[in-house]
Parts: structure tokens; C-alpha cells; sequence
């Protein structure tokens, strides 16, 4: 395969936008068939991501900068330029605009000769990113146009922090391991650093475990559990003396999870209730929390998506439910968000099962701040906690 980066970077989007492809998957695959030295892997990368998380943004700066806006281009086309468009609006301090313009022209020269110049007029005229005008007071549809982000998004955001939540959903994201030792560096969550280590998890990952408050000797139900970075967390709270099991359909991803962990393969909502100390639920959803990790979501999975997934958390929820014990422990947790997915099955939820409360998050993590606990959940931000957006309710079991 090729050594230019910048034509590694628009293969990769090609195939995400044509197969539906996972961003993490293309781009590991192409990386490993590159012959790329390392810090060309990494600006690859940096190119794939960014114009992944600003493509909305992108396309439309694209056709404002035509003669005649044309919103179907060859695929192959609008992904060089998407690339070269990121690098113009967004590494303007590493790269300069000449040199991302003249290597967009030059590969599209060889694919599709003549069309270089078209390539070459509309770079040229793009301009700055849009999302560098807005303000306290920009509105909703200046926000989306701004940043990407959909409206049914904006709207959960905080709204005195709207615009810099949308801009750090698409922002980078630090990698963050387990330290199981918890004398991590992040702002809060102790098990958490930037440090290598051996297990990549992002903090709002591990506050999900942690919530559950597992202690040595319980045996605890991990509902939804693979690859298992959670249920390696609640191995390491219960200890040798106690059991994790972990449950998940999808038997490749199941085959993940750490061999000291006990597995159990099937749908938890059609499974025999076993009677346990505690259950995390961590439950499929849309994903909106990610966005930074898997831009692709906002590119195709819709508020209808949404919908559906909330029916399947409430089922979730009801079928974990008589797992665990009276004076047991339900942990609800998703990485999105959205209250559709995450504060208003909790409320569905506690309106029929009269013997669930709510448990105040900082009993069991006096480390959360006070911004991150909202009617007893935990609310996490990219803009403000170093993590993925996230809900979590604690459940005590009277």
C-alpha cells in the first residue's frame, strides 16, 4: 500500500462512507497494510479522526467555496478534499494551507485527471471553519451548522456551555488507562491515568465499575459485559474469594474477557434470573457520548436509532432487575448524553418497582465533583471531566 499519509487518510474515509464501515477497524487495517513509519501512522490518523469529526462541517465549507455547489461529488473526490479541507481549517499551525492544497491536487490529478484545477479553485477559497464565530449567544441552528454536532444533541447539552460542549465533542480525546494501584492523574477519578499501562479505559468507563461499590467476597453480574474492561475492574473489587459473571450475546467479543472471569453466553433478557449482590447494567446505546472516539455515529445513526435503542435499555432494565437480591445493587449506565437513553428509563423504571431508590452517587465515590451528581446520577462532559459523555444511577434494592 501506499506511503502518503494524506492518500491512506482518503482510502480509509472512502471505505467508511461507502461500507458503513467502523472508523477504528478501516483505518487499523489500512494502517497495517501502509508501509508508513510510525509518525506518519499517527499524522494518518490525525487526518482520518478529523475529518470524521468535522465532515458535516467540512462538506458544507466545500460547496459554499463553489461556482455551482454540487452536493454529489465522486466519493474519491470529496474525500481528498475532505482531508485536505481539515488540514486547511483545523492544522493551519502545523500545516500550511499551500502545501495541503498542492498535495490534494496532485493525487487528484493522478485518479481524475482534470479536475485538478476545480480541486485546486475551491481549496483555495475555503476559507476559515465556521465554528470559530460562534458565541454565548450563537443559536441552535448556527450551532449545528458551526460544529456538526445534530440538533437532538445540542438540545441535552448545557445550555451556558452550549457551544464549548459542542466544539469538545469534537475535539481530540486523551487516552486514559486502569490503574488498578488508584494513584492515577486525572482531575478525579483515582484509577484513571494517562500513564501506559496495560488497559486503555476511558475515567467514565471506570466510574461505571466503580459505582457498583462491589466489595471482596460478592458476586457480582456484569449484564452486558464484553470485551470485559468493566468486569476486570469488578474482579479486581470482589478478589479471589468472590465471582463476576459476565454475560453478552456476542460470543466473539464474550471470547475477550479475562480468562479468571467466569462468561456466560446469551441474551440477558431471556436468561434465568441468578440471584447476585449486584448488576451492572451497562447498556447498549447510541454511542453520542463517543463521538470523539467514533465519529462515524453522528454520520448515520439517527434520533430514530435512538428510539429504539431506548426500548431495548428499558427491557434491559427490567429483566436485571430480578437478578439482584433484596439490600442488592443495580448499576445503569450509558455512554451517551441523551435523557432518552439515560435519566428517563431510570424514571420509567422507578415508577413500577417501588422497592428501587436511588442512591446518592457520592456515598459510594466521595471523589465525584459536586457539577457531576444530578438528581443523584452522575452526568459526566468532555468539556468538563476529561471523559466521554455519560450517565450512571446507582439502585439500592430495599
Amino acid at each position: 500500500m501506499s506511503a502518503d499519509p494524506r492518500k491512506i487518510a482518503a482510502q480509509v474515509l472512502e471505505q467508511i462512507f461507502k461500507n458503513r464501515a467502523y472508523s477504528k477497524h478501516a483505518l487499523s487495517a489500512a494502517l497495517d497494510a501502509s508501509r508508513l513509519d510510525s509518525r506518519d501512522k499517527g499524522f494518518c490518523t490525525e487526518l482520518v479522526y478529523g475529518a470524521l469529526r468535522w465532515a458535516p462541517v467540512l462538506e458544507k465549507s466545500l460547496l459554499r467555496a463553489m461556482d455551482r455547489p454540487n452536493p454529489k461529488l465522486a466519493l474519491d473526490l470529496k474525500c481528498h478534499l475532505l482531508v485536505a479541507a481539515y488540514q486547511i481549517q483545523h492544522l493551519a499551525d502545523t500545516i500550511p494551507a499551500y502545501a495541503a492544497v498542492s498535495s490534494a491536487v496532485q493525487l487528484i490529478k493522478r485518479k481524475r485527471p482534470g479536475l485538478g484545477g476545480f480541486a485546486n479553485a475551491i481549496l483555495r477559497r475555503l476559507g476559515s471553519s465556521p465554528h470559530g464565530t460562534l458565541g454565548a449567544d450563537s443559536s441552535l441552528e448556527a450551532i449545528e451548522e458551526g460544529t456538526g454536532c445534530p440538533r437532538f444533541l445540542l438540545e441535552t447539552l448545557p445550555v451556558s456551555k452550549r457551544v464549548e460542549a459542542a466544539i469538545a465533542m469534537n475535539d481530540r480525546p486523551q487516552t486514559w488507562y486502569w490503574t488498578p494501584e488508584g494513584n492515577g492523574n486525572h482531575a478525579f477519578v483515582p484509577t484513571a491515568t494517562t500513564v501506559a499501562q496495560t488497559w486503555v479505559q476511558d475515567p467514565a468507563s471506570q466510574i461505571a465499575a466503580l459505582l457498583v461499590g462491589a466489595q471482596c467476597g460478592e458476586w457480582v453480574v456484569d449484564a452486558c459485559a464484553a470485551p470485559g474492561s468493566k468486569s476486570r475492574l469488578l474482579k479486581h473489587a470482589v478478589g479471589e474469594s468472590g465471582r463476576v459473571l459476565a454475560i453478552d450475546q456476542n460470543i466473539k467479543r464474550l471470547e475477550r474477557v479475562d480468562a479468571n472471569i467466569e462468561r456466560l453466553a446469551g441474551d440477558f433478557r431471556v436468561l434465568e434470573p441468578q440471584i447476585a449482590d449486584a448488576v451492572l447494567l451497562d447498556a447498549p446505546c447510541s454511542g453520542y457520548g463517543t463521538l470523539r472516539r467514533h465519529p462515524e455515529i453522528k454520520l448515520w445513526r439517527g434520533f430514530e436509532s435512538v428510539q429504539e435503542l431506548a426500548v431495548l435499555q428499558a427491557e434491559l432494565l427490567e429483566r436485571a432487575a430480578l437478578w439482584v437480591k433484596p439490600g442488592g445493587v443495580l448499576v445503569y449506565s450509558v455512554c451517551s448524553p441523551l435523557p432518552e437513553e439515560g435519566q428517563e428509563p431510570i424514571t420509567r423504571f422507578l415508577s413500577k418497582h417501588s422497592d428501587f431508590k436511588l442512591s446518592d452517587p457520592r456515598e459510594t465515590l466521595p471523589w465525584l465533583p459536586e457539577h457531576a451528581v444530578v438528581q443523584q446520577t452522575v452526568r459526566l462532559w468532555p468539556h468538563k471531566d476529561q471523559t466521554d459523555a455519560f450517565f450512571a444511577a446507582r439502585l439500592i434494592r430495599s
